[in-house]
This record gives structure tokens, sequence and C-alpha cells, in this order.
């Protein structure tokens, strides 16, 4: 390895230096219960399907937000798994950097006697 090789991966292993900011998602409201079926007539046949309408998408955003924090969770694991990987590489490169001899021809008979 090269210096400047030694030094891309350096960059390469700062792009995963620190924890990832921690994001709580909301969990919001419980689900409701269906309004209780009355006789007040039209207006209430309305609001109960508005209630419906209103229901069925916050569902549905529960359940986005759910996968988003899977995502979320993922990324930051990622994120950990991909520090120590970089960590580890750059370790290597720099061990190897200090083994080889500056001079192409000596360091291609080190490498053909190892």
């Amino acid at each position: 390895m090269t210096g400047g090789e030694v030094e891309v991966l350096s960059r390469a292993h700062a792009l995963f230096a620190g924890t990832p900011a921690a994001l709580a998602l909301e969990s919001g409201t419980a689900p409701s219960a269906a309004p209780p079926p009355s006789q007040a007539g039209v207006a209430a046949v309305a609001y109960r399907d508005a209630a419906a309408l209103w229901r069925a998408e916050l569902a549905v955003s529960r359940s986005e937000d759910a996968e988003l924090a899977r995502i979320l969770t993922a990324a930051g694991r990622d994120h950990r798994f991909a520090h120590l990987a970089t960590a580890a590489v750059l370790a290597a490169a720099r061990a190897d950097a200090q083994t080889l001899p500056p001079h192409p021809i000596v360091a291609r008979e080190l490498l053909r006697r190892r």
C-alpha cells in the first residue's frame, strides 16, 4: 500500500465516524373504536364515513412509521458495521504500508518470497 492509498482508505473510514443521530418516531394515538351507531340521520352517516376514512389513513400511517423505524434501525446497524469493517481494512493497510519497501523490484521480490 502506498501512502496515497492509505489516505483514501482513511477518508473512507472517516465517512463512518461518530454515531448516527437517533431518530424517534412518535407512536401517535391508540386506534380508536368506531363511533356507536345512531339514528341522527344523514349527518351522522357522513360523520361515521369520514371517521372510518381517517381511521384507515391513520392505520396506514402507523404501518409506514413502523417500516421506517425498521429501516432506520437497520441503517444504524449497517453504519456501525461499516465503521468497524473500514477500521479493520485501514489497520491492515497501514500495517502493509509499513512492511513493503519503497522500491518496486524489492517489493515484488519480498512478495514472491512470502
